[in-house]
């Protein structure tokens, strides 16, 4: 299973480290009009990165944000199995609260952009 997922993340960082050479390989061709990459703070900072190395940080970036995910899936995975099943119900009404909680907070702040009362015609 360990394998399996190393697998699927290295296959992940190929694909985004080709892709974005072939992207870059297009570009510089002349096949499309560049498209700006949009980096992260603190590099999207660096006044003078080259677009080469605009790309490269982004592929960096791109892959370990993927790998980041993965671990995280894997831990919390790793978590579950640890839990009793009625633990595992206290963690979805935990969860379930929090997410009427937040949906709550949106709508309430969605309705503080409105006017108070309409206009009446």
């Amino acid at each position: 299973m360990r394998s399996m997922r190393a697998m699927v993340v290295a296959g992940l960082a190929v694909m985004t480290l080709a892709g974005g050479a072939i992207a870059f390989a297009a570009d510089a061709a002349g096949d499309k009009p560049a498209k700006p990459i949009k980096l992260v703070q603190p590099w999207s900072k660096i006044k003078d990165l080259s677009d080469d190395q605009k790309v490269q940080i982004n592929a960096i970036h791109t892959d370990m944000v993927a790998k980041q995910k993965a671990i995280e899936a894997e831990a919390k995975a790793k978590i579950l199995a640890v839990l009793t099943p009625e633990q595992k119900a206290q963690l979805d009404a935990t969860l379930s609260e929090e997410a009427a909680a937040r949906k709550a907070k949106e709508a309430e702040k969605k309705k503080e952009g409105e006017p108070a009362t309409k206009p009446s015609n």
